[in-house]
């Protein structure tokens, strides 16, 4: 690949993560709900399998399996959706050009939600849209779509919870966790549980800024999960918000001393760690996707992924496995079943990555 395409990607892509989620490290006050991991009951690097497909994927923002298919949607191309049939990767077509017309976008956000066998979820400027994928004459149908309020704009990073919406505000302020849009009546209230614990003083201008995370739903719309990526920190809800489960894994990071003061200019970015970046789940486990690594490691490493590996949890919260690679990706979709999983690398346009769970 052409090394000033790939400087681009890594420049992009810091700008996406500062964006909407800007990295820095931690260390965390215990609490009554938190668990301290040390070590998950198994631990296994595990080799990344290559598979060639066709060269279509240029800068994938997020990735979902749905029924038989491989969803893609790409943040940098004048088509969104790229559609792979499973499990050959081969290639089904693409879907939904950008532009301002009836059956263009403007922008699709990174963040897709599984909502049926082959149907899924995702957020357009001012929609949260619902669509369906037809194998037999490969169309991708809207199934149904919200109008989200003004109100509710300014929430980049939001999931689809029953009839509600549920996000945060990065640069704003809010009493709990979470804000709530009810899409039926468009009510937006503060949402859910209060904030983690930290040995530090925040100024409440920073706090969604420094607890930003990553989130999804289980099928039965009865609990969530978000993973945040400036700490290594695990967090299960019940549907009215509480905290059920709260995990931290030991990674021995650093304080963020910026954060205990309202102007954080001249932040030493070098000495911030990268926890976890992505997010799936599936009827039985919790998958995230984990750097681990400060931003001076990884320029060191001068590559546009920043994950190296995946821990997966239950949804009562255990720790169940810790799967290691060395070669760097950005992006991955879990199997329905479970027995695989598909991984993106910047750097690698004509290429998917598989890791096969029967171990």
């Amino acid at each position: 690949m052409n090394i000033n395409i790939v400087k681009m990607k890594h420049v992009f892509f810091i700008f996406f993560l500062l964006l909407f989620a800007t990295s820095c490290s931690t260390k965390m006050e215990k609490n009554s709900h938190r668990v301290m991991i040390q070590k998950f009951p198994m631990e296994k690097l595990v080799t990344l399998d290559s598979v060639n497909v066709e060269p279509v994927l240029f800068c994938i923002g997020d990735m979902l399996i749905i029924g038989d298919f491989l969803v893609t949607v790409d943040i940098k191309n004048d088509v969104f959706f790229q559609i792979f049939s499973l499990p050959e990767l081969n290639y089904v077509g693409d879907f939904i050009h950008k532009g301002v017309g009836p059956a263009e976008e403007v922008a699709v956000f990174p963040f897709l939600q599984r909502t049926g066998l082959n149907a899924f979820t995702y957020r357009s400027i001012d929609k949260q849209k619902i669509v369906s994928f037809d194998a037999l004459v490969k169309k991708l149908s809207l199934t149904g779509e919200y109008q989200i309020p003004d109100e509710y704009m300014n929430i980049l990073n939001s999931f689809l919870m029953g009839n509600k919406l549920l996000g945060y505000n990065m640069l704003g302020e809010s009493a709990k966790e979470y804000i709530s849009c009810d899409l039926s009546t468009k009510e937006i209230t503060d949402f859910g549980s209060d904030y983690p614990k930290v040995d530090f003083s925040i100024d409440t201008k920073n706090r969604n800024m420094l607890f930003s995370k990553i989130m999804a739903s289980n099928a039965n719309n009865d609990r969530f999960v978000a993973l945040f990526d400036k700490f290594p920190l695990m967090r299960i809800y019940d549907a009215n918000g509480n905290v059920i489960s709260e995990n931290e894994y030991v990674n021995n990071q650093s304080i963020p001393s910026a954060y205990s003061k309202a102007d954080m200019q001249g932040v030493d970015l070098s000495s911030l760690t990268v926890n976890y970046l992505k997010l799936k789940v599936t009827n039985k486990f919790i998958y995230g996707l984990y750097s681990g690594k400060t931003q001076g490691e990884l320029e060191v490493l001068n590559t546009a992924d920043l994950c190296y590996e995946i821990h997966i949890w239950d949804w009562e919260g255990n720790p169940v496995k810790r799967l290691i690679f060395k070669t760097p990706v950005s992006n991955f979709a879990v199997s329905l079943d479970d027995s695989y999983i598909l991984l993106y690398s910047f750097e690698k346009e004509d290429v998917l990555y598989k890791i096969d769970m029967a171990f």
